[in-house]
């Protein structure tokens, strides 16, 4: 049975645009890990990883947790 919810992951570009990742079956603890390898690789491609669920609730990771 599935419990976890659907998360996106919305990826913020420094020019605005945004990348989007679907994650199912993720729990939001992985879900934090992912964006925040994304915003290590990426290498100041993005501004912030947004993480939504289905239910709305939104998370921001910055790049600064890097520095």
């Amino acid at each position: 049975m599935d419990t976890e919810p659907t998360i996106t992951l919305h990826y913020v570009q420094k020019d605005g645009r945004r990348e989007r990742t679907k994650l199912t079956h993720h729990s939001m603890d992985e879900a934090r890990k992912v964006a925040k390898a994304m915003l290590h690789v990426g290498n100041g491609l993005y501004t912030e990883v947004l993480i939504c669920t289905e239910n709305g609730a939104i998370e921001t990771i910055p790049p600064s947790l890097f520095l």
